[in-house]
């Protein structure tokens, strides 16, 4: 009915998050279609910098995440990454879908934070081992000195701590 009325589809609110990005977030691909179909900006970002791809990629929603990059969404973008997004998550299954379609596994956040630290973090062992088995840098230090294993051994999940060690991660 909005549409009717000639709402514009790149309308946002005051954080700048445009109905696609709210879409996206909230998991309706019904509106997300209708959306792109309008044209809507799948580059647009709020005021945090995130994209529709990057609410698609943490809710881990691919139908929504294969829609945006269809139309043209960035899936290597200057700071945080849909990657990064998806493995804070820990959506393994939209990580390996990203890497798949060429996310650089190894890409950081604008405080130098990857994707396996965030994984890592969260305690995500399916993640981990996803972007072990694709040969993540496990020893990436963000601008604090902190490590994927820095991480791990600080939230004392003993099983991510195993599984970087193995994967030549250093104190």
């Amino acid at each position: 009915a909005l549409f009717a009325k000639g709402i514009d589809p790149n309308t946002t609110d005051s954080a700048a998050n445009s109905l696609l990005m709210l879409a996206a977030r909230e998991d309706n691909a019904d509106l997300v279609k209708r959306l792109l179909a309008r044209k809507a900006s799948v580059g647009a970002r709020n005021s945090y910098g995130e994209t529709a791809l990057m609410f698609a990629a943490s809710r881990g929603n691919q139908e929504i995440v294969a829609l945006l990059l269809e139309q043209g969404a960035q899936i290597n973008q200057p700071g945080w990454t849909p990657l990064i997004y998806a493995a804070w998550q820990g959506k393994a299954g939209i990580v390996k879908f990203l890497l798949g379609k060429g996310a650089g596994i190894d890409a950081v956040g604008p405080n130098g934070t990857s994707a396996l630290m965030m994984a890592s973090r969260g305690g995500h062992t399916e993640t981990v081992k996803l972007l072990l088995g694709e040969a993540a840098n496990p020893n990436i230090k963000n601008d604090s000195g902190a490590t994927a294993l820095s991480w791990a051994s600080k939230a004392e999940n003993a099983l991510v701590v195993e599984m970087l060690r193995k994967a030549g991660a250093k104190d």
